[in-house]
């Protein structure tokens, strides 16, 4: 008698606007890993470089071993631009500039972090054999990141008895 009609919950009440909402969030994140693989894409056309929003060549695995940031974890490469360059010193090289992104933190209190990175590898390299990383300005937009490692000038091709105390 004195109780008031509330209308009955069901699932669907739920799970209609939840399902909306990742359809949504899921639209919106296409729409910005599209453009900003077509803009990337466009500045590698530009300096007669490729583009490729995955890791085509598997540096994460290489770079985790590599990369000068403290207890990274979980390494992912993306939005890799690579191409092939002439050195003064003789010999080509193969440039690689890419978003790095990895964990920090302990495993309560994970972080994502991203960065871009550049390599530049001898032409005569082993696949073993990585370059040395080196990264960008982090507090910088990624875009900024990208030109500014972009433009940065090629290494000196390594010395004969440099590359002999490599091997």
């Amino acid at each position: 008698r004195g109780r008031s009609r509330l209308p009955r919950l069901t699932p669907g009440h739920i799970l209609a606007p939840v399902s909306l909402l990742l359809i949504l969030m899921y639209v919106v994140d296409r729409g910005v890993t599209r453009r900003r693989s077509r803009h990337l894409r466009h500045v590698a056309a530009e300096l007669h470089m490729r583009y490729c929003p995955i890791d085509r060549f598997r540096i994460a695995p290489r770079l985790a071993l590599t990369l000068p940031i403290g207890a990274a974890a979980d390494v992912r490469v993306r939005d890799l631009m690579y191409g092939h360059c002439d050195r003064d010193g003789g010999g080509g090289a193969y440039v690689y500039v890419f978003t790095i992104e990895y964990a920090v933190g302990t495993m309560s209190g994970l972080s994502r972090q991203h960065v871009v990175g550049r390599v530049v590898e001898p032409a005569e390299r082993s696949c073993e054999q990585f370059g040395q990383v080196i990264l960008a300005d982090q507090t910088k937009p990624v875009d900024d990141q990208y030109r500014a490692l972009l433009a940065a000038p090629e290494p000196a091709a390594p010395s004969p008895s440099a590359r002999m105390l490599a091997s």
